[in-house]
C-alpha cells in the first residue's frame, strides 16, 4: 500500500511539513505533493489535479481522508472520509 500527503502549502515549507509528520509518526510514506512557490491555485484544483496524477501513474485511491470537503472533492477516489477539525473550516 503507498500513502500520498497533497497539501496545499508550498514547496519552500516541505522541511517543517516532513518534520511535523515524522513528530506525529507518520513515516514511511510514498510521497508528499505541495504546490510550488508563488502558485496560486486554488487548493481544491490543485489537489484533484494530484490525485489524478497519481491515478494516471497506475495507482488506485482506495481513500481519501480530509479534514475539509475542498479535501474530497473531484473525485479519483474510491472512498472519501472527512474527519471533524474543531480549529478551522474552509467554506
Amino acid at each position: 500500500m503507498a500513502v500520498f500527503f497533497i497539501t496545499g502549502r508550498h514547496g519552500n515549507e516541505r522541511p517543517p511539513t516532513i518534520a511535523n509528520l515524522k513528530k506525529v509518526g507518520y513515516d514511511g510514506w510514498t510521497d508528499l505533493r505541495m504546490r510550488e512557490p508563488g502558485d496560486q491555485t486554488e487548493v481544491r484544483v490543485f489537489k484533484t489535479a494530484e490525485r489524478a496524477k497519481i491515478a494516471a501513474r497506475g495507482f488506485t485511491i482506495i481513500a481519501n481522508v480530509g479534514d475539509q470537503q475542498s479535501d474530497l472533492d473531484g473525485g479519483y477516489a474510491e472512498r472519501t472520509f472527512r474527519v471533524p477539525n474543531p480549529f478551522y473550516f474552509l467554506p
